[in-house]
């Protein structure tokens, strides 16, 4: 999708959908996943160097592990539901990004799992807080508590072990309009770790959801042991192991929308696809407006985030400074917006 063809999105709305089956909070492997970027396309886009050799991917979709299955993770099918979608994307998209082959060479790569979870405005909930323990399990880090600490980036210079991965939590709440704070309080909630996180020893972080997207922090924010989505895909591994990040929620809907939104106006990207489309070949885009990011986002498999998602992607828009003409949806998709 260049910049040229933008106002074909819609024409490509019936092929956006991958071909799986039918959607279920509980399958074992994310059924809503997509490829959002590639290392090699921020390295061109930042003027960087070696960007050939530069394998890394950026994928966001729903919770990855088994819940009707005790939440089970298995890598494999982990791994075959993301080379399933880079099959189909291939048959869209003309891209110098290098991609895996074959399974095996997907095995190669270290697996970042980005966990959103944890809605602070319902001051956590049993379900979410085993979702996030869970997960926080098979990264295998040994911490004396079963939470892990937040923006705290870990495993990913241990040893490699394609049946482990690296783990960030990132927990995001969507205030919606309960958010009395405006900008600052869809972005960053809360603006003082004052507010506890159950079932644990700490407090929750502001979101700063400017750094997730960039690294670079919001306001008085110091992120001294986290890992944003950029500088991760920039990122050129020294055990030689590329990066497959996957910034995930629940649903992969929301929270994760909220943030794919904000990833496409910071960064550019690609929008999602299905191999259903041989007419029209596709190239990436760079940053995106609210609008544009919204088409690429979205369409059956992919719905609309809810509006408080939305809404915190606006005032990231605003946030960052761009044209009041960017940060404005044509349709009414989000009241809050308006």
């Amino acid at each position: 999708m260049s910049m040229e063809s933008l106002p074909r999105i819609a024409l490509f709305a019936a092929m956006m959908m991958l071909s799986l089956s039918s959607y279920s909070y509980s399958n074992l492997a994310p059924t809503r996943a997509a490829l959002v970027d590639t290392g090699y396309d921020i390295c061109v886009q930042n003027a960087g160097k070696n960007c050939d050799s530069n394998q890394n991917l950026l994928f966001r979709g729903n919770f990855p592990l088994d819940m009707d299955n005790d939440y089970q993770y298995s890598p494999d099918a982990f791994r075959n539901k993301i080379f399933s979608y880079l099959e189909d994307f291939r048959q869209v998209y003309a891209t110098k990004a290098t991609l895996p082959n074959t399974i095996d060479e997907l095995k190669n790569y270290r697996i970042v799992m980005v966990n959103l979870l944890y809605d602070a405005t319902e001051h956590g909930n049993e379900t979410e807080f085993a979702m996030l323990t869970n997960e926080f399990k098979y990264s295998e880090v040994a911490r004396p508590s079963s939470v892990p600490l937040q923006h705290k980036i870990y495993n990913l210079r241990s040893p490699f072990n394609p049946d482990s991965y690296a783990f960030e939590w990132w927990p995001l709440t969507l205030l919606g309009d309960e958010n009395h704070d405006g900008i600052p309080g869809a972005i960053n909630w809360p603006l003082h770790a004052t507010v506890p996180v159950p079932n644990a020893d700490q407090n929750y972080l502001p979101m700063d959801i400017p750094y997730l997207v960039t690294g670079v922090a919001y306001g008085d924010d110091v992120e001294t042991e986290a890992a944003d989505m950029r500088t991760l895909l920039a990122a050129q591994p020294e055990d030689g192991h590329p990066l497959l990040i996957f910034f995930h929620c629940y649903a992969g809907k929301d929270r994760t929308g909220a943030a794919a939104l904000s990833y496409y106006m910071a960064n550019g990207g690609y929008a999602n696809v299905s191999n259903n489309n041989h007419e029209a070949t596709m190239t990436r885009s760079g940053p995106l407006t609210l609008q544009q990011a919204l088409a690429a986002l979205t369409h059956d498999n992919y719905p609309d985030p809810a509006e408080q998602g939305i809404y915190a992607a606006k005032a990231y828009c605003q946030y960052s400074g761009r044209p009041d003409a960017d940060c404005t949806l044509a349709e009414a998709k989000c009241a809050l917006c308006m």
